[in-house]
């Protein structure tokens, strides 16, 4: 670290403008040149660039389930809501909810 503040305060802002843009035009000292040559030898392996995109496409996977089972969550403690307030039957409450037909068994079972 440089003893001058006010040199840190350069080099770290160019960093980051290469951390959020890196470009060669953002290469512009020996810190985001050694940052430049990591980030283009690892973009040229191919197997790097498979897993990461077999990785984010698995991280996209697991958000789409989380939304699913919160929605699913969120219907079932409708249903048991309407059933208890209501004093209606766990048909009732998903009539009312507009639950589809096809998932009504499952949260039948899940009641």
């Amino acid at each position: 670290m440089p003893d001058d503040p006010d040199e840190f305060d350069r080099r770290l802002q160019k960093l980051l403008r290469y951390i959020g843009r890196s470009t060669e035009d953002n290469v512009t000292d020996d810190t985001t040149k050694r940052l430049d040559e990591i980030v283009r030898n690892t973009k040229k392996k191919k197997d790097i660039g498979v897993r990461y995109m077999k990785s984010w496409e698995r991280e996209r996977e697991l958000i789409a389930e989380g939304k699913a089972e919160g929605k699913a969550e969120e219907k079932l403690t409708d249903i048991k809501n309407l059933m208890s307030s209501m004093k209606w039957t766990a048909a009732q409450a998903m009539e009312a909810l507009k639950i589809p037909e096809d998932d009504r068994r499952r949260y039948s079972a899940l009641l």
